[in-house]
C-alpha cells in the first residue's frame, strides 16, 4: 500500500455544516379540500384543519399514523382566520372572521362525540390572532382588534376569560408558541414585523427577544423540544408570488435564531401542529393576496439523534455501504445522510445510485436501510458523514477497497462524542504496518486535544497537543503525530480533549486495513 493512497483514504472532514440536517421535509397525503387562513391543531394523534377560505364550516382530520383524511362534524359557523388550540381532550377554535367581520366566538370539539359546543366568548372580538397553551389554559394574543395588542387567557375548566397585560407591539397574522411556561410571539402585520416578544404569566410582564431574521406575516408557528419554529408567510417583495419560504427556529437559551431548510411548497395563511418529532404544515395559499389555496400537506421531521462518522470514501476502486437501523419498535423514522468534504462543504458522491451530498430515507420500525456508493469508477470522494435520525438509530459504514496494494473490507461504527479516549497503536516498517488516527471537533468552538503515546507498560513515551478549530479536524499516521516513533512499536495512545470530539483509528498492513477500537476511559 502506498503512503499516498493511505493518506487519501484516511482523510477526514468536519465542519459547522455537519449540523445542517436538524430536520428534513416529507410530503404527505394532500388535504381533500384545499383551504387557506385555517385553524390547525393536534389532538389525540390527529391533525385538524378547521374552517378557512373560501369561507367554510368544514373540519378536516388527518390521521398521521394511517396517512388518511376524513371530514368531521362541521363548525357551527363558517370561520376563517381563527386561532386553534387543544387542551383537556378538546379542540378549541377561537375568534376569526365570519363574513369578513371580527368575531369573539369560541367553539370546543369533542372527538369522541364528533360534536361542537359553544363556549364563553373572548372579551375582545378579533380575526387572525394566535394561541398557545400554558398550564392547561389557552392564551390568545393579537389579532385585528382596535389595538391589536390584546392578550386574554381562557380557563377551560371554569369556562372563563381574563384580560392580561397587552402585547407591546400590536399585530395580527402572527405566530405564537409556549416554551417552559412562557408565551413567545413573532412576526405579523401591519407591514412585515420581525418583533419577538415574550410574556411571563408569573409576572404578567413582557420582555423582548432577538427579532425574527426574516420579518413576515401570515406565518405559522410551533414548538418542539423547547424551540420555536416559524414557517412561511406573506408579503415578500423579492418573490413573484409574494410568499416567504423561510423556516427559522428560535432557541430561547441562546436568544438566537437559525435558518433551516425552506418549505418545499412556500405558503402563507397556514397553520402548524406538532406530533412527536414532526411538525405538520397543511393547507395555506401559494400566492399573496389569497385565491390560491392549496391542499399541500408537508411535515418538517426533526432529527435530534446524531451518528458521527469520521470517514467516508467512495470511487476510484473504493465502494461504501452505509447501513442505518431504526431502533423504534412502533414508529417509522426519517433518516438523513449528509456528506462533507475537508472544508466542510457538501461533498458530492454516489449515494444509492445518484450523485448528491444528501439523501433521506424512511426506515420502518426495527428495520435497517442501506445506501450504497458503488460507482467505483468515479473520481474518489473523501470526507466525513453525518447521519441524523428522527428516532434513536444505529449505524455503520462498510468500506470495500479493490485498489492494488490496498485491498480489503472494514466496518466502521459511529463515533461517540468523546472528551477522553484510548486506542491501541502499532508501527512495523518492515511489515508495512502503521496506525492512522483522525480526530474531529464536534463543537462550534476551538478545542485542544492532548495526545499521549504509551508503550506496552503504559508509560508515556511522547506527548503532543493538537489545536483543532471549531468543527475542524486533524488526521495523520502515528509517526506523523509523534516524531521519533521507533520503526517497531506497540502500545497505545490516550487523548484528553477540552470539548467533545469524534475519533477514528485504522490499522494498515500491507494489502489489508482494519478498524481499531476507540474507547472512552
Amino acid at each position: 500500500m502506498s503512503r499516498m493512497t493511505a493518506a487519501i483514504v484516511l482523510a477526514l472532514s468536519w465542519s459547522c455544516n455537519t449540523f445542517a440536517s436538524d430536520a428534513a421535509w416529507i410530503a404527505l397525503q394532500s388535504m381533500p379540500d384545499p383551504r387557506q387562513e385555517v385553524g390547525v391543531a393536534e389532538l389525540a394523534g390527529k391533525i385538524y384543519v378547521v374552517g378557512g377560505l373560501p369561507s367554510t364550516t368544514r373540519v378536516q382530520e388527518y390521521d398521521a399514523a394511517a396517512g388518511t383524511w376524513r371530514f368531521r362534524a362541521p363548525l357551527p359557523a363558517a370561520v376563517d382566520h381563527p386561532a386553534a388550540a387543544s387542551v383537556g381532550g378538546r379542540l378549541y377554535i377561537l375568534g376569526g372572521y365570519v363574513a369578513g367581520a371580527d368575531v369573539a366566538t369560541v367553539y370546543a370539539y369533542d372527538p369522541a362525540a364528533d360534536q361542537w359546543v359553544s363556549k364563553a366568548p373572548m372579551p375582545t372580538a378579533r380575526g387572525a390572532p394566535a394561541a398557545a397553551v400554558i398550564g392547561g389554559k389557552i392564551y390568545v394574543v393579537g389579532g385585528s382588534s382596535a389595538t391589536q395588542r390584546d392578550l386574554e387567557v381562557y380557563d377551560p375548566e371554569m369556562n372563563f376569560w381574563s384580560r392580561l397585560a397587552p402585547m407591546p407591539t400590536g399585530r395580527n397574522h402572527l405566530a405564537a408558541g409556549a416554551i417552559q411556561g412562557k408565551l413567545y410571539v413573532a412576526g405579523g402585520r401591519p407591514g412585515n414585523l420581525g418583533a419577538l416578544e415574550i410574556y411571563d404569566p408569573a409576572t404578567n410582564f413582557w420582555t423582548i427577544g432577538a427579532p425574527l431574521p426574516t420579518p413576515r406575516s401570515g406565518l405559522a408557528g410551533a414548538v418542539v423540544r423547547d424551540r420555536f419554529y416559524t414557517f412561511g408567510g406573506e408579503g415578500n417583495p423579492a418573490s413573484p408570488i409574494g410568499i416567504f419560504k423561510e423556516v427559522e427556529v428560535y432557541d430561547p437559551l441562546a436568544n438566537a435564531w437559525k435558518a433551516l431548510d425552506p418549505m418545499p411548497t412556500p405558503r402563507h395563511g397556514v397553520g402548524a401542529a406538532v406530533l412527536g418529532n414532526r411538525i405538520y404544515v397543511p393547507g395555506g395559499a401559494t400566492q399573496a393576496g389569497g385565491g390560491t389555496q392549496t391542499g399541500a400537506n408537508e411535515a418538517l421531521v426533526l432529527q435530534p439523534e446524531k451518528l458521527y462518522f469520521a470517514h467516508f470514501a467512495a470511487g476510484q476502486g473504493i465502494a461504501t455501504d452505509t447501513l442505518v437501523g431504526n431502533l423504534s419498535e412502533t414508529q417509522p423514522s426519517v433518516v438523513t445522510i449528509e456528506l462533507f468534504n475537508r472544508e466542510g462543504s457538501p461533498l458530492e458522491a454516489d449515494l444509492a445510485g445518484s450523485v448528491r451530498s444528501r439523501a433521506s430515507v424512511t426506515v420502518a420500525p426495527l428495520a435497517a436501510a442501506t445506501l450504497r456508493s458503488r460507482d467505483t469508477s468515479a473520481t474518489l470522494a473523501v470526507g466525513s458523514m453525518l447521519v441524523s435520525s428522527e428516532l434513536p438509530a444505529t449505524g455503520s459504514v462498510l468500506f470495500t477497497s479493490r485498489i492494488p496494494g490496498f485491498r480489503g473490507v472494514a466496518g466502521v461504527g459511529a463515533s461517540a462524542a468523546l472528551t477522553r479516549f484510548f486506542v491501541p497503536v502499532e508501527r512495523d516498517t518492515a511489515a508495512g504496518v502503521s496506525t492512522g488516527i483522525a480526530v474531529a471537533n464536534t463543537t462550534a468552538r476551538a478545542v485542544t486535544v492532548a495526545l499521549s503515546l504509551r508503550d506496552e507498560t503504559g508509560s508515556v513515551v511522547a506527548t503532543r497537543s493538537v489545536e483543532i478549530v471549531a468543527l475542524g479536524q486533524t488526521a495523520a499516521f502515528l509517526e506523523q503525530l509523534f516524531a521519533g516513533v521507533p520503526a517497531s512499536f506497540r502500545g497505545s495512545m490516550t487523548a484528553t480533549s477540552t470539548a467533545p470530539v469524534a475519533a477514528l483509528a485504522l490499522r494498515f498492513s500491507g494489502d489489508e486495513f482494519a478498524t481499531l477500537p476507540v474507547t472512552t476511559y
